[in-house]
């Protein structure tokens, strides 16, 4: 396989890096032959007497699916990240929140390892949890909204 001269340039950087024992991974497209996707892992490999003999490249073709699951996690983290609105993702199987962003944090006054121990049951009044999932299943149109929905923050308080 020909390497392309931006994927060289990669391997040249990580070769003429100073550090021992270093693991370098990377993402990349080889683009002049195929729209090929691949995860790229270099590892410097040392001779018994620690001088530098070589480098282990390893290629992982990516699939389609992980390439467009990678780009939505990308989006929520940048979007939950940028926005001033509070903000929580959670798993609708389980209820679980997944990640919460610092205006959340605030308004509701749990701290981050906290709120990411709690569920949406902990957080909304136990007669709006029903209605709230049925809501983001897609059952409801948009003019079925049935909000404001009670929630608990952490000193007790329902507002």
């Amino acid at each position: 396989m020909l390497f392309e001269k931006e994927f060289i340039a990669q391997l040249d950087n990580f070769q003429n890096t100073s550090e021992v024992n270093n693991e370098h991974v990377f993402n990349y497209t080889f683009t002049e032959k195929s729209q090929f996707n691949a995860e790229v892992k270099l590892n410097k490999i040392y001779a018994d007497n620690g001088e530098y003999f070589g480098a282990e490249i390893i290629i992982i073709q990516k699939i389609e699916a992980d390439i467009q699951l990678e780009a939505k996690a990308k989006l929520y983290e940048t979007l939950i990240e940028h926005t001033s609105e509070p903000m929580f993702i959670y798993e609708i199987e389980n209820l679980k929140f997944l990640e919460v962003n610092d205006s959340a944090l605030k308004l509701y006054g749990y701290k981050r390892n906290e709120f990411l121990n709690m569920d949406l049951t902990d957080l909304y009044a136990p007669e709006d949890i029903q209605t709230l999932i049925e809501s983001g299943d897609g059952k409801y149109k948009s003019d079925d909204y049935s909000g404001p929905w009670r929630q608990k923050k952490s000193d007790g308080h329902i507002y």
